[in-house]
């Protein structure tokens, strides 16, 4: 390129040709053409090198490809090494943008450091959902926020500036697969207070069978992980609320596991956060465990 690009848009994948090709798609119809796109492959085996040479002549695309690492840190992280945008933009494979995502998102930047929006939810069929996965508004210190209300950036609708992810070193690699976007957002959120949330869809989330973020065990032991790594940057007061936080999600992901008499000491435990919102569901859940639990007794 003559001149660097404002966007570097980065996409993991592995093995999602057919779903790489539609997130390619909406990259093409973005009426924001100022950007570059690396896709960054952990050693897939199907056809994606295929589906990535249809797009060389549509826009400036980089294609690297390792073998197998097992998650989207490393992928990521190697775009992320090469990227020349100013700001970089993630989207994952399975996920795809709006035609004015881009445009929108520079325009309203001002001098943020990183900008979030909504995603409309699709069903594996392809149907749009009544239903969105949303943000907010995050009040500072954002990391206190992050940590007492939990995590409000969905990867594929980030946006941060280059310097900032190289200031705090790309995302962790290793233990935490699912969990380390919120741990990049936390230590993102220790060195800037200029996040940013637009209340809009301005691209789609893709949900199915084949997400890496299913419950599971790994899921809680990485999710204790990072409340632990950064609990000791709180006050106590501000750490005894964002363990309360952990633990409602905590239930979450155990009765989704059917873990019925775990997540019931979790949300005994979360009902006495003074954040009315997790306070009023932990309640709710707590109630519809023990009804359950009282009709298998029957």
């Amino acid at each position: 390129m003559d001149k660097s690009p404002f966007f570097s848009i980065i996409i993991p994948t592995y093995n999602s040709a057919d779903k790489l090709k539609r997130a390619l798609d909406s990259i093409d119809k973005q009426s924001f053409k100022d950007f570059e796109v690396i896709v960054s492959d952990d050693g897939s085996l199907d056809h994606t090198k295929q589906i990535i040479d249809g797009f060389f002549a549509k826009f400036h695309l980089e294609y690297i490809w390792g073998e197998n690492w097992g998650g989207p840190a490393r992928p990521r992280n190697k775009g992320i090494k090469i990227a020349q945008g100013e700001y970089i933009a993630f989207l994952d494979a399975d996920d795809w943008w709006y035609p004015n995502k881009l445009l929108e998102i520079k325009e309203r930047l001002d001098d943020s450091d990183i900008i979030f929006h909504d995603l409309d939810i699709y069903s594996p069929r392809g149907k749009k959902l009544f239903k969105k996965v949303r943000g907010r508004q995050l009040k500072q210190p954002v990391f206190i926020d992050l940590m007492t209300k939990t995590n409000a950036l969905i990867n594929s609708s980030v946006v941060v500036r280059k310097a900032i992810i190289d200031q705090v070193g790309g995302f962790a690699e290793g233990f935490l697969t699912c969990v380390e976007d919120f741990d990049l957002w936390l230590r993102i959120a220790q060195v800037t207070e200029k996040f940013k949330y637009i209340p809009k869809s301005l691209g789609a989330y893709w949900i199915d069978s084949e997400s890496v973020s299913a419950p599971s065990v790994k899921i809680i032991e990485r999710m204790n992980f990072v409340y632990d790594k950064h609990l000791n940057y709180l006050d106590d007061a501000d750490r005894k609320e964002a363990v309360l936080t952990r633990d409602y999600l905590l239930g979450r992901v155990n009765h989704r596991m059917g873990l019925l008499d775990e997540a019931l000491r979790l949300f005994s435990e979360s009902s006495k956060t003074k954040n009315f919102n997790f306070k009023l569901r932990s309640l709710f859940w707590l109630i519809a465990i023990k009804i359950k639990l009282s009709l298998n007794k029957q």
